[in-house]
């Protein structure tokens, strides 16, 4: 399964500067990939549009068969979730040590 894919991929700024032209890319579960280039060949421009920082003019992007936006959407979700979760972990956490201190406190 592609965790990251891109078909395609172009990004024009004002200008008519081409950062990115017609750029296919897939990267797979497991695999280590690095962008190695000169200066301003688009490593990072790439990188900020499968972050969702750019928006490409031309072409499709998918990390884990969403748009960019999606998925970054479903990270923040699953972010706030685990949140919520500590905050209940520390709420019992809590709940069990006045439950202790009030036991230990009726039996001294």
């Amino acid at each position: 399964m592609s965790v990251v894919s891109a078909q395609g991929l172009s990004l024009t700024y004002p200008g008519n500067i081409e950062a990115l032209k017609n750029v296919d890319l897939s990267i797979e579960a497991g695999e280590f990939v690095s962008f190695i280039g000169p200066s301003g060949c688009g490593k990072t421009t790439l990188l900020r549009v499968v972050a969702d920082l750019e928006q490409p003019t031309g072409g499709t992007v998918l990390v884990t068969r969403q748009t960019p936006e999606q998925a970054r959407q479903a990270l923040s979700d699953v972010d706030t979730l685990m949140r919520d979760v500590r905050r209940v972990r520390q709420k019992i956490k809590r709940s069990n040590r006045v439950t202790c201190e009030s036991v230990l406190g009726c039996l001294w």
